[in-house]
């Protein structure tokens, strides 16, 4: 993997996203990696849980810029063809049977704030930055706004749609988007707590 760390550890498989000289820009490589990465997780019997993270100081600043400017000269199909890859990645995220746990330490945007509505659960630092700032680039929130409203409800939706406005992990935390938000420089510690409590619960029972 290029664009990703996949490991595993006693039960626990790590997805890392790594691009940070890019804020954990996804790129057709990364979403491509993703992909594979959960549609084996999603098939191994033998894990209870799933750690979602990344490298750097940012979460996941969506797509990658220079990757969207390379899509102005694509034909309709392929634009549809690489919509439908990226809602392939968010499906097999979602769909994983094993609880996913995000840990976001830094701004996640875009469709970064995708991979926060997929996860099962997320602790975030208190100075990560939030936004669906699609709107803002002439664009929606199409592949993601399934899980989104489904995580947010319409009302809040809606505004945050609309406006691409950027949100503090407190109101994050206030709207059901993040679960715990805690200082940075303690949010290893909390997220590994996070881990110990989700492995006390029974796999089969979760997975059900």
């Amino acid at each position: 993997m290029e664009t990703i760390n996949v490991t595993f550890d006693d039960g626990v498989c790590t997805v890392e996203l790594n691009r940070p000289h890019i804020h954990n820009a996804f790129n057709s490589g990364m979403i491509a990696e993703i992909t594979e990465a959960f549609s084996e997780i999603n098939q191994n019997e033998s894990l209870k849980l799933v750690c979602l993270k990344s490298t750097g100081k940012s979460f996941s600043a969506g797509a990658d810029l220079n990757w969207m400017k390379s899509m102005v000269d694509y034909s309709f199909e392929r634009n549809v063809l690489d919509s439908q890859k990226l809602g392939e990645m968010f499906y097999q995220i979602n769909k994983c049977p094993h609880p996913v746990l995000g840990k976001v330490q830094g701004s996640a945007l875009g469709g970064g704030v995708g991979l926060v509505c997929v996860c099962d659960h997320v602790v975030a630092s208190d100075e990560a930055m939030f936004g669906f700032t699609e709107v803002r680039l002439g664009l929606i929130p199409s592949v993601i706004s399934p899980y989104c409203v489904s995580k947010v409800g319409e009302s809040q939706a809606r505004s945050l749609f609309l406006s691409g406005s950027r949100i503090t992990a407190k109101r994050a935390y206030e709207i059901g988007l993040v679960h715990q938000i805690c200082p940075y420089n303690v949010i290893d510690s909390l997220f590994e707590q996070t881990v110990a409590d989700f492995l006390k619960a029974g796999p089969v029972s979760q997975k059900a």
